[in-house]
């Protein structure tokens, strides 16, 4: 008998702080995820379940999760610990979707059963000899037929058929080895491609299942995707470091400096009267502080109670929380980012270390190809407080230059400023600070943003006006995740544009509030203002208002109030190069409809509105007028999105930036080659767009 996907080992349910009980549970044959052959689109994907089957087992098996979000944080983090992968994709998060997913276990057993073989000597020919598959891949990039083309009423841009694609290899072979060979041995080929990435279905989700077939279209991976998973499957080896110093003989040469973004520095505790024994511990993320795996002696058995953990989770809210001007320490607490590489490598140790990766992979890749501590220059920093109180407390920005002085007159190279995120935005605020273009010239090569939030993140304002769990619910609950929040003076940093010509490369406006006096005055389908995030936090009662006016607005490295028309940050970096990358086509927050209670403005009471849900997808004048999907009172972007500043193309961002603010780059690159065709300098910019990849 099939077990049930919603059924329980026992009548007990499962705790998320033991991941090896809960590990088995949901591996349990019988009871636990239900586990078989599934087929899509004429495929069969063996020993697999469905994402939104185990998140209704989560809900009802796994102790204090009800919502569907609080499933998916469950699910998420038995993924991050490697229990099981999407069956296609290997860095697709878990989400409450039709997607099937495979136990680790059974993936290996899944490819051994599918393992591959080259039938045809002259395929095999082909794999082996790394010249001849490169000139290959070089004539079919160049010969295949590249075209938007139609599907029912959609337009998939830049892409191939497979038929056309099968006939070019066939005349592409038939050119290079004189050999004729027949559409099957040229399918073997391009199966070959697609497995090394080359290219992918244009839903990308057949990622390497190639067809020749008039009906199914296809479009190349970016070439730097390609190339590098390509020499690493050559040389079979693990890391880009490895490949690169093996195969094309890197070796490490201008110095690289490491600016984080949100969340994503350590902190740790240098004074704490409330809890001395925290002195010089890490507070960001110590799970322990927060009653994570604390209290749990060598046996598993609990020796705190719940309310003894909840009382150390406010223990942690507070020492988290700066004082009510957003940026100074409270008194008897003072909290700062760590030094060195140990500052962003990763945020936490144990089961969730590797889901906590911020900058270590990259850095491992670095000292691959030869980096040490004269080349690479870590830069984190108290992500909580704004840009102007980095530099005063901390002098951030100053000692910044002066590490990079230093490296440069170590290594007779100019530097290059690597930011994710937040971090593109600390860059540009840095070389806006310096405000010293021939220091900039002696010291600096280039930039490399990396999902770069130009025109903002709009998940800031949320965490402005309703706060959020800092990705650590159920540990922290909305209200300890909300008092966090609303106190940190840095989030105005990552606001979406309040002047017009920005906010309208957005899909859509910033908020929609409803106010409680406007409701009793008009029907409730009217009673929506689309305000701009300043308004928004106005009337909503934000601290953050206060924080803007007092700390951004007047704050001319950031905004300027006498040409609003052209922030600062979106100023081309004065440097040689500007890389941008980032990833594209994942679902992302994009506008929120919040309801206020203005009739006590002592006590606003902001909350999402969740009954907009019932419009979810439903094209309705003024409210949801492109019919996006909302979820929780949240409008999210996907990648069927007509975005309105980029000729209206259909795309969403990477699942925390919306497309629209990191596709910013393409202006700036108009601009740069704007400039340089009245004969100005200005930086070489290039962009690399990445199908299906997070923030």
């Amino acid at each position: 008998m099939e077990s049930s996907s919603t059924s329980t080992v026992t009548n007990r349910k499962f705790h998320i702080s033991n991941l090896d009980e809960l590990t088995a549970a949901v591996k349990d044959k019988a009871n636990g995820f239900s586990v078989k052959d599934r087929s899509w689109r004429l495929k069969t994907y063996p020993m697999c379940f469905i994402g939104e089957e185990a998140v209704k087992w989560i809900r009802e098996n796994v102790e204090g999760v009800s919502s569907v979000s609080d499933a998916i944080f469950v699910g998420q983090t038995l993924l991050d610990r490697g229990v099981f992968r999407h069956v296609v994709e290997k860095k697709k998060p878990f989400l409450n979707e039709f997607l099937f997913y495979r136990f680790i276990e059974d993936d290996e057993q899944a490819n051994r059963s599918k393992k591959k073989t080259v039938a045809d000597p002259l395929v095999q020919s082909f794999a082996d000899d790394p010249k001849k598959w490169d000139r290959l891949v070089t004539l079919f990039r160049q010969q295949v037929d590249i075209a938007d083309r139609k599907w029912g009423l959609k337009t998939y841009p830049k892409c191939f058929l497979g038929s056309n694609a099968a006939t070019v290899v066939v005349q592409i072979v038939v050119e290079m080895t004189g050999a004729a060979i027949t559409r099957s041995v040229a399918t073997e080929l391009l199966q070959l491609m697609a497995d090394m990435y080359l290219f992918v279905h244009v839903t990308a989700d057949q990622l390497h299942v190639f067809r020749d077939d008039s009906k199914v279209y296809f479009k190349f991976v970016d070439p730097i995707v390609y190339a590098t998973k390509y020499l690493k499957d050559r040389l079979r080896v693990k890391r880009i470091g490895e490949a690169k110093a093996r195969g094309e003989g890197c070796r490490a040469k201008r110095p690289i400096v490491l600016i984080p973004g949100v969340y994503s520095s350590v902190l740790e505790v240098w004074q704490s009267d409330e809890k001395p024994s925290w002195q010089r511990e890490k507070l960001w993320i110590d799970l322990s502080k927060v009653g994570f795996f604390s209290g749990k002696d060598t046996t598993g058995k609990a020796d705190l109670t719940d309310d003894e953990k909840r009382a150390l989770a406010k223990e942690f809210v507070r020492h988290m929380m700066p004082a009510a001007d957003g940026h100074s320490d409270p008194p008897g607490i003072k909290v700062r980012p760590r030094e060195g590489l140990a500052g962003l490598d990763y945020l936490t140790e144990g089961f969730f270390k590797d889901s906590s990766c911020i900058y270590a992979l990259m850095i491992r890749n670095l000292l691959d190809v030869g980096y040490d501590v004269n080349q690479l220059i870590p830069a984190p920093y108290d992500w909580r407080i704004p840009p102007q109180a980095l530099e005063k407390r901390d002098a951030y920005f100053s000692r910044l230059k002066s590490s990079i002085e230093f490296s440069v007159l170590a290594t007779g190279q100019r530097a290059v400023l690597v930011g994710h995120s937040m971090g593109c935005r600390a860059i540009s605020y840095f070389l806006m600070w310096l405000g010293d273009q021939q220091w900039v010239d002696q010291n600096i090569d280039s930039a490399a943003y990396l999902a770069p939030p130009f025109l903002g993140a709009p998940f800031a304002l949320r965490a402005m006006v309703t706060g959020d769990t800092l990705n650590l619910y159920p540990l922290l609950s909305q209200h300890e995740g909300t008092q966090i929040c609303r106190a940190m003076g840095s989030w105005p940093w990552l606001m979406t544009p309040s002047n017009a010509d920005e906010a309208k490369l957005l899909p859509e406006p910033a908020a929609r509030i409803k106010l409680m006096s406007d409701s009793k005055k008009k029907k409730d389908k009217d009673s929506y203002r689309p305000l701009n995030p300043v308004d928004a936090l106005a009337s909503t009662g934000s601290p953050a208002s206060k924080y803007w006016n007092q700390l951004y607005a007047l704050d001319q490295n950031f905004y300027t109030v006498a040409a609003p028309s052209m922030s600062p940050y979106l100023e081309l970096p004065p440097v040689r190069k500007l890389v941008c990358m980032y990833g594209i086509n994942l679902p992302t927050e994009i506008s929120y409809f919040f309801k206020v209670n203005d009739e006590n403005p002592a006590f606003p009471q902001p909350e999402l509105d969740t009954a907009q849900d019932s419009i979810s997808k439903k094209e309705t004048r003024n409210i949801n007028p492109a019919g996006l999907e909302i979820r929780g009172g949240i409008m999210f972007e996907s990648k069927s999105t007509p975005q309105p500043g980029y000729d209206k193309k259909r795309i969403s961002g990477d699942g925390s930036i919306p497309y629209g603010s990191m596709a910013y780059a393409w202006k700036l690159k108009e601009r740069a080659e704007a400039l340089k065709a009245t004969g100005k300098k200005a930086p070489e910019v290039e962009i690399s767009e990445l199908e299906g990849i997070g923030h």
